[in-house]
């Protein structure tokens, strides 16, 4: 559940953000003073939250790229020629599934956040070494599955390399 639905129907709720980042080493966390409130606080939390935030080399934080009632899953990319970072994120877009992943872009500069795999799917996503283009598979329990190569700048789809032949489950299934 994201914050604010577990603010809806429980008020009283404890909810703890965790500032995740992919930027700092874990030796910041390590020889962070008050380490031990924060694990002891994130352990009386009925909801976390993550998000991006960027630290200076002193473990101080600079700015917090991402923020809202939905939480960053995991970094795949940081675009440090075009200072962007790439990551799948949940639970941003309306009326849709809060658990599905999508594929998102951050300025680091601006704070610029893209959606770059709109459909409403689960999205799994692999980038190319020189880090231009990414394969995304996506799909849904009621959705067939689909293979698209992107473009990492939008998103674009430039080239479908498969979709799933669900035809011969189709025939079985009754009525």
């Amino acid at each position: 559940m994201l914050p604010h639905y577990v603010k809806k129907s429980l008020e009283k709720a404890n909810i703890g953000i965790f500032f995740h980042s992919p930027f700092p080493s874990s030796s910041h966390f390590v020889t962070y003073r008050q380490r031990f409130d924060v694990i002891k606080s994130l352990l009386h939390c009925d909801m976390v939250a993550f998000h991006l935030f960027i630290y200076a080399s002193d473990g101080s934080l600079k700015c917090q790229l991402t923020h809202g009632d939905w939480q960053v899953r995991n970094v795949h990319r940081v675009d440090v020629v075009n200072r962007c970072v790439y990551f799948s994120g949940s639970g941003r877009e309306p009326d849709r599934d809060p658990y599905l992943r999508h594929l998102y872009c951050v300025g680091i500069d601006d704070c610029d956040l893209r959606l770059l795999t709109p459909e409403p799917a689960e999205h799994v996503v692999t980038f190319s070494p020189d880090g231009t283009v990414f394969v995304d598979a996506y799909g849904t329990a009621d959705c067939p599955a689909q293979t698209v190569l992107r473009s990492a700048l939008d998103g674009r789809v430039l080239c479908v390399m498969e979709n799933a032949d669900i035809s011969a489950l189709t025939r079985l299934a009754p009525g």
